[in-house]
This record gives C-alpha cells, sequence and structure tokens, in this order.
C-alpha cells in the first residue's frame, strides 16, 4: 500500500477515535485533529471525508465560517451528511436568513439519513427556537423509531455546539426519556 494510502486511513481513524471520544471541545485536544487535518489536505486536497472531518471539527469549536467552508469545498453539495452539515453550520452562525436555509437543509438530511440522528435533532432544535413545540416532537418520535438506543445523554451530545447548559437541551432529555411517539398530544411538565 503506498504511503499516501497509509496516511490517509491513520489520519482517517484518529479522526474517528476523537469524534468518538467526543475530545474536540476540550481545549489540550483541539490540535492533535487539526495537525492531522492539515497534514492529510496536504496529501489529498480533495479527499471529501477530510472536508466532512473539518467541518465538524469546526461544529465542535463552534465555528459557524469554516464549518460552512468546509462543507462548500468542491463535491457535490447534495450528498447528505453535507447538507446536514451546512444546516449545523447555518444554526451556529444564527442570521435570521441562515435559520431558515438550515431548517430546509437539516430536513433534506433528515429524510434520507440511515445513521446518525444529528440532523433531527438539528431540526428539532430549529423547532424549539421558534416556540414550535409541537414540531419538535415530531422530530424527536422519527429517531426514536429509528435509534433505539438513543437517549438523553445522546441527545446532549447532539445539542452541545448549539445549546449546551440551555433549557432547550434538557427540555430535549425529557422528550428523549419519556419516548414520545409519533403524534402523542401528552405534555411535557415544565
Amino acid at each position: 500500500m503506498p504511503a499516501e494510502r497509509l496516511e490517509m486511513r491513520r489520519v482517517r481513524e484518529t479522526l474517528r477515535y476523537r469524534f468518538k471520544q467526543g475530545a474536540w471541545p476540550h481545549t489540550g485536544e483541539r490540535l492533535r485533529p487539526c495537525l492531522s487535518l492539515n497534514r492529510a489536505f496536504a496529501l489529498n486536497p480533495d479527499y471529501a471525508f477530510l472536508h466532512f472531518a473539518h467541518g465538524m471539527a469546526a461544529v465542535r469549536l463552534r465555528n459557524a465560517d469554516t464549518t460552512i467552508r468546509a462543507v462548500l469545498s468542491p463535491h457535490d453539495p447534495s450528498i447528505f451528511s453535507f447538507k446536514t452539515l451546512l444546516g449545523i453550520g447555518l444554526m451556529l452562525r444564527g442570521e435570521p436568513d441562515d435559520l431558515s436555509t438550515a431548517r430546509v437543509h437539516l430536513r433534506e438530511g433528515a429524510s434520507f439519513e440511515r445513521t446518525t440522528y444529528y440532523p433531527f435533532i438539528g431540526a428539532a432544535l430549529l423547532g424549539l427556537r421558534a416556540g414550535n413545540t409541537d414540531e419538535v416532537r415530531i422530530w424527536i418520535s422519527d429517531p426514536l423509531k429509528k435509534f433505539p438506543n438513543l437517549n438523553a445523554e445522546y441527545v446532549r451530545e447532539a445539542a452541545h455546539p448549539f445549546y449546551e447548559g440551555s433549557p432547550y437541551c434538557d427540555y430535549l432529555d425529557r422528550l428523549i426519556e419519556q419516548g414520545l411517539p409519533p403524534g402523542e398530544k401528552r405534555l411535557i411538565e415544565e
């Protein structure tokens, strides 16, 4: 196997491990993934995974502009994981026009997503921000069916870049813990 491919594989495994361990937000861990990304970009600047990983790193660091730039790389923006990441970047930036565009991207990402609950949580958070609790319940019920192991801890992790420590996270936690099925009108105690 050529040295370039070995290096790319090593970088990819390192980045996956860092994401899984949730190490990105911690000050002491910020540089390692960035250095790995820089090395990998030098080897292969057109590798789609690197642009996605760069965007995810920027999300963890709450850097909206870098997230958006990473997603608008020379790759097909219709890839649904990229749509989800673009929606998250726009949410982070938080301008009124950005939020309506973010909602579109997150809905499209969620409609085709089979492996992650992030677009559903993002869409639910936008519903909360708009004060539409019925929309929030709809967005929460779908991932509960698709991802039976989804719990409050995962919701908090997914919501971390946007509303860490806010009542939004607590509200989503309660929704997940109660496992609201679609169409249920049960009131959530505040």
